[in-house]
């Protein structure tokens, strides 16, 4: 139970911490001639050639951020589970 509440807990830290983190706000061109952009403006996430824009909102980017923001809790929990089991493994 205890590790239900703990996993409930980090999940309500990294959810939290998604969306109270500022997003870097500009637009980013790429390509030869600048052919695409990438920007994150109020509206959200916009993704498309500079001609051509397709704008996907801010659930993108949260869906980024949470993922950032968990990637480091799942190593932690990796490795730590690693250790665990192999030092059961030895004896």
């Amino acid at each position: 139970m205890r590790r239900v509440a703990l996993r409930v807990l980090v999940w309500i830290v990294i959810a939290v911490l998604a969306i109270a983190i500022p997003v870097p706000k500009g637009i980013w061109y790429f390509g030869p001639r600048s052919q695409w952009l990438i920007a994150v403006e109020w509206s959200g996430l916009t993704v498309g050639s500079s001609t051509s824009t397709t704008s996907f909102g801010w659930l993108p980017l949260i869906a980024i951020k949470v993922f950032l923001l968990a990637l480091p809790v799942w190593l932690v929990y990796r490795m730590r589970g690693r250790k665990v089991g192999g030092d059961a493994a030895a004896g």
